[in-house]
């Protein structure tokens, strides 16, 4: 999954080292007081992704967490490993705070100090978690726990993986975020229509407390070396393999939802007090955000089927 989107390979000795003084600089400067958001991009190693996106699929519909550790440049984020949370959440929450937060410290911190002595300087620059099947947005409590943690440490994202739509694309779906210091109604998130509709409120409603970072995928040339060998030999299992029915329920929920925003939009456009102008232009922007979700969707399912079809020993 990782191999279908664009990489751009970083030299080793470079991505390893840890540059103590030109981060202290950067934490001396501080230049998030001026700028609000002033990180701008996330870089993530193929290692690290992956073993946030395996840990994400192998807990199913429960939620995950973890830290991610790397080091900040200017106004990026390098990721270049993942460390796991030792826990499990619901289906539509994990908690890492209060008593468990104390826990969550402790094992963290001995792995960290393990890290620094094998000569691995870099430190924890953001956590991750996952939203199974709803997308890679912030809820209330996402948002909350980010503002803690971004308090504590100015250098410090938060990382949403969704491994349901990482199945059923075929793609690493994760998106990046920082909390404002102060609410900006004029920099509202723009993803709504990826949003289930069981969601869609909070997701309005706690829109316009966070950015999205953008990000990009990395890897060393022995990393890359390493991916091709394992390609090499699972590229057909890969190819074959049926998502519809390794992911049968987000399948399922996916027409669902549609069909249920659907109905809504219906429901809207009959109740609208808008003038004719303005319901005839407001209608096609949420019919043409439905429609780019329908299609995808419905390419996904297709593609599947034709795979199904051919390798079907019938």
């Amino acid at each position: 999954m990782v191999d279908q989107v664009d990489k751009v390979f970083l030299n080793e000795e470079n991505l390893y080292k840890f540059d103590e003084e030109e981060c202290q600089k950067l934490f001396d400067a501080k230049p998030w007081q001026k700028e609000d958001a002033y990180f701008q991009k996330v870089m993530l190693s193929t290692l690290a992704i992956t073993k946030i996106v395996t840990h994400a699929v192998r807990a199913g519909d429960k939620e995950i967490a973890g830290y991610m550790i790397g080091f900040t440049k200017e106004r990026t984020f390098y990721v270049v490993d993942a460390v796991e949370f030792p826990l499990v959440g619901t289906t539509s929450r994990v908690e890492i705070a209060d008593q468990m937060g104390d826990k969550i410290h402790e094992y963290t911190s001995n792995i960290s100090d393990s890290l620094k002595k094998v000569g691995r300087m870099q430190n924890y620059v953001g956590w991750y978690h996952s939203h199974p099947g709803f997308g890679c947005w912030l809820s209330g409590i996402d948002v909350s726990t980010q503002k803690t943690l971004q308090m504590v440490n100015k250098t410090f994202f938060a990382l949403v993986v969704d491994p349901f739509r990482t199945l059923s694309s075929r793609k690493v779906e994760v998106g990046c975020f920082m909390t404002y210091n102060q609410e900006n109604t004029s920099n509202r998130a723009n993803f709504m229509e990826s949003i289930p509709l069981n969601k869609a409120q909070e997701f309005g409603y706690h829109a316009n407390k966070y950015y999205k970072l953008d990000h990009q995928f990395f890897e060393s040339k022995f990393e890359s070396h390493i991916i091709k060998l394992l390609y090499k030999n699972y590229w057909t299992e890969t190819l074959s393999s049926n998502v519809i029915q390794l992911n049968n329920n987000y399948t399922k929920s996916l027409i669902e939802d549609m069909s249920s925003k659907i109905g809504g939009f219906e429901l809207k456009k009959k109740s609208s007090s808008l003038s004719n102008f303005e319901q005839v232009d407001n209608h096609q922007k949420k019919l043409n955000e439905l429609s780019s979700v329908n299609t995808q969707i419905s390419i996904n399912i297709q593609n599947e089927l034709i795979k199904s079809i051919i390798f079907s020993n019938k």
